[in-house]
């Protein structure tokens, strides 16, 4: 009986999670995201932990190496906290930037009585939003074209991150956003304005426009799925404006 126990021990891992211990079959199964490491063997005491050492330079050049080839998401964010500190401090002067908290939000308030969600979460009904955000080609539309045209998307993960730039903190909410692709300029308008149709399962391509700070948000979207002139998966946006003029 001790060895048939010894041997179910080492097939237990642990959840740094849910910080609860699950038998090999069942760890699989659980929901959660990030899974630790078979954890059988005794863990360390203080004192047979490692003692840490500064990196040395090649280490330093190896790590940012890694980072730039990081995805995405980090590039954007970093990139972000950068660009919105330079424009308040001059090039002589050296900032001190730490990302002190950042978190995923399942949902927001984006205005008063106004609920923002994502796409798996509970509220995904109020992830379809629209916005004058996003170009061609993934792209950042210019100031001036913004108010021209506006294009529905879903939302997919809201970031929320305070970041400490020279001793203040800085909060910022940003929404990383997949953008309805484009249909023929014809059928845009099948129904009427301010009823657009648009492809559902084709988006337009990532790029610095997936993600929008949601102030820049102008509103939710009420959706359905139809079948327009023969073209099929496509889904039909209808804009939930604050306000009617």
């Amino acid at each position: 009986m001790e060895s048939r126990h010894e041997t179910s021990s080492r097939k237990r891992r642990y959840c740094t999670i849910c910080q609860q211990d699950f038998s090999d079959r069942y760890f699989r199964r659980h929901t959660c995201e990030e899974k630790a490491e078979n954890i059988s063997q005794p863990t360390q005491s203080k004192c047979d932990e490692p003692i840490l050492l500064p990196a040395s330079e090649p280490e330093m050049e190896n790590f940012e190496n890694q980072m730039e080839e990081s995805d995405m998401e980090e590039e954007f964010l970093m990139g972000h906290l950068s660009s919105s500190s330079s424009d308040s401090t001059s090039e002589e002067e050296v900032l001190d930037t730490e990302l002190f908290n950042e978190f995923y939000l399942d949902n927001i308030e984006h205005r008063e009585n106004e609920m923002l969600g994502v796409k798996n979460g509970r509220s995904s009904r109020s992830s379809i939003v629209v916005a004058n955000w996003c170009a061609e080609d993934g792209k950042i539309a210019d100031f001036d074209d913004m108010e021209l045209d506006s294009r529905p998307g879903q939302i997919l993960k809201i970031y929320l991150h305070n970041v400490i730039i020279n001793g203040k903190s800085s909060v910022h909410v940003i929404a990383k956003v997949q953008w309805y692709g484009k249909l023929e300029e014809g059928m845009k308008f099948y129904y009427g304005k301010p009823v657009t149709v648009w492809r559902n399962n084709i988006f337009e391509q990532k790029g610095p426009a997936s993600f929008i700070p949601v102030q820049r948000i102008r509103c939710k979207a009420v959706y359905a799925f139809d079948i327009v002139c023969g073209e099929r998966n496509v889904i039909v946006i209808v804009p939930r404006e604050r306000f009617l003029s």
